[in-house]
C-alpha cells in the first residue's frame, strides 16, 4: 500500500506581525512545481535563503533531502522578538510543504503553514511514472509509525 500521509500543522507567533517573522528551512532540495501548483518530480538545489524572512513572501512549496539531527529529526521554525515556534520531523517525514498565502485584499493572513509529509504531493502517480523514487509503502499486515513534534518558547 503506498504511504502518502501528512499534517497541515498552522503556527503563528503571538502579537507579531507575520511581516517580521523569518523561517528556518533545513532542506536542501526544493520540489519544482507546475503553473496548477502540482510537483512536477523535479527537484533543483534549495534556492530560497535559509534562514528565510518572511516579509512580503508568499510560498506553496515543497522541500525534501532534510537536514536531520543526531536522532534524525528536521528542526523546522519560524522567530520573531524573541519568539520562536519549531516543528520538528521524524525520519519518516521527508518532504515539508510551506505555505504562506498572499492574504486577500484589507486583510491580514498571520500564520504559517510547516506541513510534515511522508511523500511529496503527486507522490503516487509521480513514482507511477518513474519521476518519484522516494514512495514509502506499507506491506500487507504491516504497520508504519511516525510522530512530529511542536514546540515554542517565549511566548
Amino acid at each position: 500500500m503506498p504511504l502518502v500521509i501528512g499534517f497541515h500543522s498552522f503556527f503563528q507567533i503571538p502579537d507579531v506581525a507575520r511581516e517580521e517573522w523569518v523561517a528556518h528551512l533545513p532542506a536542501r532540495v526544493h520540489i519544482m512545481a507546475d503553473e496548477h501548483n502540482i510537483p512536477t518530480g523535479e527537484m533543483r538545489p534549495l534556492d530560497v535563503p535559509n534562514p528565510l524572512p518572511l516579509r512580503g513572501l508568499t510560498l506553496d512549496d515543497g522541500f525534501t533531502d532534510l537536514e536531520r539531527d543526531a536522532e534524525g529529526r528536521a528542526h523546522f521554525s519560524i522567530g520573531a522578538e524573541g519568539k520562536t515556534v519549531e516543528t520538528l520531523f521524524g525520519p519518516k517525514y521527508p518532504v515539508a510543504t510551506i505555505w504562506l498565502p498572499q492574504p486577500p485584499p484589507g486583510q491580514t493572513r498571520e500564520f504559517v503553514c510547516i506541513e510534515p509529509l511522508a511523500a511529496i504531493i503527486g507522490g503516487v502517480n509521480l513514482a507511477h511514472e518513474g519521476k518519484y523514487p522516494g514512495l514509502q509503502t506499507v506491506p500487507s499486515g504491516g504497520k508504519w509509525t511516525e510522530s512530529f513534534w511542536i514546540r515554542a518558547s517565549g511566548i
